[in-house]
């Protein structure tokens, strides 16, 4: 099955409460688990950069549903490409 990977930044939403990055984590583990999604989260400055690997169905869909979270504001695509391997393949986030 080819792998795809997609990084993406956004800018914290005000609707972003300050626990919320626990929360995050969280709930990307175990959804990016049951869909195979690896990949890596950086934070900071109220800034995101995200880069997600796995299947074109399961990126696009953990996509989708970033898109429409409202804790992220202004989410700019940065890369959408097929790879031979994944970069973070033990990262669940």
């Amino acid at each position: 099955m080819p792998l795809s990977r997609l990084i993406y930044a956004s800018r914290a939403s005000d609707a972003l409460a300050p626990d919320a990055l626990d929360q995050i984590l969280e709930s990307s583990r175990r959804n990016n688990a049951r869909l195979g999604v690896s990949g890596a989260l950086l934070f900071g400055s109220r800034e995101f950069l995200q880069c997600l690997e796995g299947s074109r169905e399961a990126v696009n869909h953990t996509y989708a549903r970033i898109l429409g979270d409202p804790r992220h504001a202004d989410v700019q695509m940065i890369e959408y490409r097929e790879v031979g391997r994944r970069l973070f393949p033990d990262w669940g986030m």
